[in-house]
């Protein structure tokens, strides 16, 4: 397993590379799937799958019905498919990338007897991936490349 951290210059860097609007996750989480399956090297006509592990709690605008005071866990996971080249999606699946956002967990919220945090939150984003070690190098090369990095 390889971990990156991205700057905010690093992130301008792969924001350039979109027309659309997308918040940071979203940017990411598109970035990191396309170096990911270019480091794969998938036949374009390979199937692959993005799911994302979405928190539940505390998302009461949005009808689910969790009742109050529930301290379990509470997590979906929505998940798009697509080919790794152009075309059309599929239904088998034999490659999957799971991504999630920690960045709102609430730690500055967590109080555990000595105050509540003073800061909390990273100033840098972590990635940590994990692929064969083949696949390694030319995902750090793509990255790179996206990033304008020599």
């Amino acid at each position: 397993m390889s971990h990156f951290t991205l700057v905010p210059k690093e992130i301008s860097a792969i924001r350039k590379h979109v027309q659309e609007r997308c918040t940071t996750f979203e940017l990411l989480t598109a970035c990191l799937w396309k170096c990911r399956t270019v480091a794969l090297e998938f036949d374009p006509e390979e199937i692959v799958r993005l799911s994302i592990i979405a928190n539940l709690r505390g998302k009461k605008h949005q009808n689910l019905h969790i009742p109050s005071g529930y301290y379990g866990n509470g997590f979906g996971f929505p998940a798009v498919t697509s080919q790794a080249g152009p075309g059309q999606p599929g239904t088998v699946l034999k490659w999957n990338f799971i991504v999630s956002n920690n960045t709102r967990v609430g730690f500055g919220e967590i109080d555990f007897s000595w105050g509540k945090a003073l800061c909390a939150g990273p100033a840098r984003i972590a990635v940590p991936i994990c692929l064969p070690e083949f696949a390694m190098e030319r995902f750090c090369q793509e990255l790179k490349r996206v990033i304008g990095k020599p």
